[in-house]
């Protein structure tokens, strides 16, 4: 309940209306109140449940449609509305998504203040916690890299993989999050220009890649690596242009654009 008001809202009519009809019980069919009470304690149990649920599953939905369209614009007009209905449980979660979308954007200066500002102990609920800190020091290495931050990066890698080595090999948590560091170690060194094995790493990302959003990325970190280790200009030329047209409202279709037509010139001269 704590991404849109709408299902608090139903959550707390459910409850009221529950609330009533048990009152209700003793007036109206001469119930008593304790006999009534688990079909209430029953009631209102399951009206949370679905208003979690379904909350939940609109804002996973926001951000599969992020990921899918590269609509920064849409997802941060609805994500302003899972802010005023967070809860200290969601908060956090809902702000790092956030986070995100200023970094799609290149609001570097946004995103830090976003950041910065949390306070990751809030969240009552351990797993919640737990994912809040990876997700965290995914967004904060991303964004030191982005901006050749690299000793910061090599801080927040740190400790994501201090995370992601507390969980059980098992845990979703820990396969996805793991999978992230994988990503964000790659980045890094193509970034800093140290080669091994980096074009096979990302030409691999780039036909695994299920969303608009990374594939776009897998593409231009794929020309990165081309240049590199292979020096093959014209590939990479092509993978530029591909980013760029993809995304072309975003930082890295911007950057691709750029460096496309820095390529272009190079190859025409």
């Amino acid at each position: 309940m704590g991404y849109y008001r709408r299902y608090l809202a139903i959550y707390l009519s459910v409850a009221l209306a529950a609330g009533l009809l048990w009152a209700a019980a003793e007036l109206v069919w001469d119930l008593p109140l304790l006999f009534s009470l688990p079909f209430f304690v029953l009631v209102v149990f399951l009206a949370a449940i679905f208003c979690s649920a379904a909350g939940m599953r609109r804002y996973q939905k926001m951000n599969l449609r992020l990921l899918q369209t590269g609509d920064t614009r849409a997802f941060l007009q609805e994500i302003s509305a899972c802010e005023k209905a967070a809860n200290r449980n969601t908060r956090n979660t809902i702000l790092i998504s956030k986070a995100y979308a200023y970094l799609l954007e290149g609001r570097w200066d946004a995103a830090s203040a976003l950041l910065s500002g949390l306070d990751l102990a809030s969240c009552r609920q351990p797993r919640a916690r737990q994912n809040d800190r990876c997700a965290y020091s995914v967004r904060c290495a991303g964004l030191a890299i982005n901006c050749d931050q690299y000793p910061a990066a090599e801080q927040h890698l740190a400790a994501l993989r201090r995370e992601v080595a507390a969980l059980k090999s098992t845990d979703t948590l820990q396969v996805h999050y793991a999978k992230m560091l994988q990503d964000l170690d790659q980045m890094l060194a193509v970034r800093r220009g140290e080669a091994g094995g980096h074009a096979a790493y990302f030409r691999n990302q780039l036909e695994m890649a299920g969303d608009l959003v990374s594939r776009a990325g897998a593409a231009y970190y794929l020309a990165r690596a081309l240049l590199l280790e292979e020096g093959d200009r014209e590939k990479a030329l092509e993978y530029f242009d591909y980013t760029a047209a993809a995304v072309p409202r975003l930082a890295v279709g911007r950057d691709a654009a750029q460096r496309a037509a820095a390529l272009r010139g190079a190859l025409s001269g």
